[in-house]
């Protein structure tokens, strides 16, 4: 009806000696700078004028053709199409009468947002109720004026909102509202025939069971109108109708079906757009995520799908963890959720779910919903989130939140306690003023749930101001944390380690784009209240660690040529009395979980002493060795690699007896900062502390959990028989 209307608003425009008349998104009259398309004069042909429209851009809007010049009484095929090319609509017309409607062969095929190919659509024949007579191809008074009175009628729902329209949300009697005769609505001013041809059939019986009214503009009406196709299945339909009352656009916000239980929609809706997720289950639940914009005018714009099941890492567990929650993902801000497997808990993997609060176009306010889960038992065993309005919040607007981090080494706070690390990003939109800042948060475990300590304490603040070229200034200032030996409350004081960076940019004498730095540094102290973390003034007192014994890289002498049987060898030491093999075992009877590249030691006799576990078949399997010329302990590392580097396995060597303690699993970020390159290791006491020379590090690099991370005091102790990355 929409299009009708258009023809309407022209007939007091079209005379015989205009060539072109431009018309506005509403069908007025309007100067060329203000039109969205143009009309040709209608060309007399064979009993009919024939009717051309054109975007702007050349592409065709609309083709047809009429028994009167004003383009009033359509005849024949009509057909409306989308600036792409393919076909909106397509109707036929009986001497002004609407005698069918194009509809595509399969639902599957296109939709009326994205549009048809003319192959796709075959002609519904029969006459459909709403027969477009002249008549009621013009503005239509008593229609406006009773639909006006039924949205009157209809309550209104305030934005943000979830749809979440089903079956379980129909179970009394008073679920359903009274959309009918009865209740003094004329279904026909909803004009669902236009959406659902057979509408009135005889052998069909739709029902309209709730309706309302959403207000995102004062230029059309926006209704949800939810409606029970059969006893299995019912959707609820955003519908947008000019102010007159006529169809202009819908799209589905909310399915469900009970027949077979495969598929579901849901849909977020805020003041300028919507998010719908498209639920489908097989062997593994997926979802479809399709975003639209609302224009001023009421049109629905896509800007963006995507399959969150293929696009989103972690998926798998992501869904398991919210599945037992019973939560669903359309509550979340989907591009912002992180997962982050911890370095020395394997088990355990921790999900920051961005629940959304307030959204809007350029607005958004987000609650984190923290999961932690047991990725052995596949079970969620600790949980956070405020829910109370007044709760703290992460917010987004011309500075944009542009990600969520974990950190992946958790923060030792006391013996027995760890604080895991959430990092919020937020990035200016300015070219020539940059910004950005990061919050750090921390979390530890209480019972079944996880307590913040820490809120939002700033790490990073960097910004600036330059001409977009060179010349222009910029200040940086980073935080990195990590424990003292000072306990408050029960927990460790955090040492602050401020870095602050002044940065002038300027064009030397050959008009080259030079730069100094100033550099200044300084330590605080965040010290434990009982509740939380506080910055305390002044400058923190650094506890020194104990005097440290290093050790010491050294090259043992290469056997060449070396061989023995099952292995392909690759390295093999002449190390005192014992061989040092490193190689490829090939056996008939390998064992699936230890197979591979290995290191084999070998005594004076040349039998086997120790054989480590298989590594798989790698690229480089290379032993480095380093020594305390204190005790004459010796330590040796393999050097693991594919076409990059990708950590270590370390072994220790002391009295002949050789035990292994873990594996390294960082690397260098730069591609030539192998880890056996830039491991420092030192002895305290009984700890062996491995710590690393570079800025940033490589975390887990090519497994699922790859991260790059800042080298902030991250080292790897080995305690108590156990290899862990820490921060000291």
């Amino acid at each position: 009806m929409k299009y009708l209307l258009l023809f309407i608003l022209l007939t007091t425009s079209l005379s015989c000696t205009d060539e072109k008349i431009y018309l506005d998104e509403n069908g007025k009259e309007t100067s060329r700078e203000n039109a969205l398309y143009y009309r040709n004069k209608p060309v007399w042909q064979k009993g009919v004028y024939i009717m051309d429209d054109y975007y702007l851009s050349g592409e065709k809007h609309f083709k047809g053709q009429t028994l009167d010049s004003l383009g009033i009484q359509l005849d024949g095929d009509a057909t409306w199409y989308l600036k792409t090319g393919k076909i909106n609509r397509k109707e036929n017309y009986k001497n002004g009468i609407l005698a069918g409607r194009y509809l595509p062969k399969s639902e599957a095929e296109g939709s009326e947002d994205s549009g048809w190919e003319e192959k796709d659509l075959v002609l519904v024949a029969t006459a459909l109720p709403q027969d477009a007579t002249p008549d009621k191809q013009r503005p239509n008074t008593e229609h406006s004026i009773a639909f006006k009175e039924v949205m009157a009628q209809l309550q209104t729902k305030d934005l943000p909102l979830v749809e979440t329209t089903n079956f379980d949300s129909f179970i009394e009697a008073e679920d359903y509202d009274a959309i009918d005769t009865e209740a003094g609505i004329d279904l026909k001013l909803f004009q669902l025939d236009q959406i659902y041809p057979d509408f009135y059939g005889e052998n069909r019986n739709y029902r309209i069971i709730s309706a309302y009214r959403l207000v995102f503009s004062d230029a059309f009406y926006a209704v949800v109108i939810t409606v029970k196709k059969s006893e299995h299945e019912m959707e609820s339909l955003l519908i947008h109708y000019d102010l007159e009352g006529h169809r202009m656009e819908h799209t589905q916000v909310a399915y469900d079906e009970i027949a077979e239980g495969m598929s579901r929609s849901m849909a977020r809706i805020n003041t300028s757009g919507l998010t719908v997720h498209q639920v489908f289950w097989d062997d593994l639940r997926k979802i479809q995520e399709i975003e639209y914009e609302i224009g001023s005018n009421g049109e629905m714009n896509q800007v963006d799908k995507k399959q969150l099941h293929e696009d989103i890492a972690n998926y798998k567990l992501i869904d398991r963890s919210l599945q037992e929650l019973n939560l669903d993902w359309i509550l979340f801000k989907t591009n912002l959720i992180a997962v982050q497997k911890l370095s020395s808990w394997p088990e355990e993997a921790l999900i920051v779910l961005p629940r959304i609060k307030q959204e809007d176009a350029q607005y958004l306010e987000i609650k984190p919903q923290l999961v932690l889960v047991n990725t052995e038992k596949a079970k969620v065993t600790h949980t956070f989130y405020e829910k109370a309005a007044e709760a703290p919040f992460w917010a987004s607007d011309a500075v944009r939140l542009d990600l969520i981090s974990i950190d992946v080494v958790p923060y030792p706070i006391s013996d027995q306690t760890n604080a895991y690390g959430i990092r919020a990003r937020y990035t200016g939109s300015s070219r020539v003023n940059p910004y950005q800042q990061e919050t750090l948060s921390l979390f530890v475990k209480s019972g079944d749930v996880l307590k913040r300590i820490l809120h939002d304490y700033e790490v990073v603040d960097a910004g600036g101001e330059w001409d977009g070229e060179c010349a222009g200034e910029f200040h940086e200032t980073k935080k990195t944390i990590s424990p003292s030996q000072n306990p408050s409350h029960g927990y460790l004081d955090l040492v602050v380690h401020h870095t602050q960076t002044q940065t002038k940019n300027f064009l030397d004498g050959n008009d080259d784009c030079d730069s100094q730095d100033q550099v200044s540094t300084r330590t605080s102290l965040l010290s434990f209240n009982g509740t939380n973390y506080e910055e305390t003034k002044g400058s923190a007192v650094v506890v020194q660690d104990g005097e440290k014994e290093a050790f010491s890289k050294f090259h043992p002498p290469k056997l060449e040529d070396f061989t023995l049987e099952t292995y392909s060898v690759k390295d093999a030491h002449q190390l005192g009395d014992l061989k040092i093999i490193s190689g490829y075992y090939q056996s008939a009877e390998q064992d699936e979980t230890d197979w591979g590249d290995c290191l084999v030691v070998l005594d004076a006799q040349d039998k086997m002493i120790f054989k480590s576990k298989g590594a798989g078949d790698v690229y480089l399997y290379e032993p480095h060795f380093f020594r305390n010329p204190n005790d004459g302990k010796t330590l040796i590392i393999c050097q693991l690699a594919f076409e990059y580097a990708f950590g270590g396995d370390v072994f220790m060597l002391e009295n002949g007896a050789i035990s292994p303690l873990g594996n390294l699993n960082v690397e260098g970020y730069d591609e030539d900062q192998y880890l056996t390159d830039i491991v420092r290791i030192h002895q305290n006491g009984e700890q062996i502390e491995f710590s690393f020379e570079a800025e940033k590090l490589v975390w887990d690099r090519g497994g699922e959990g790859e991260k790059t991370m800042p080298n902030d005091n991250l080292k790897y102790i080995y305690k108590d028989q156990v290899l862990k990355l820490v921060r000291q």
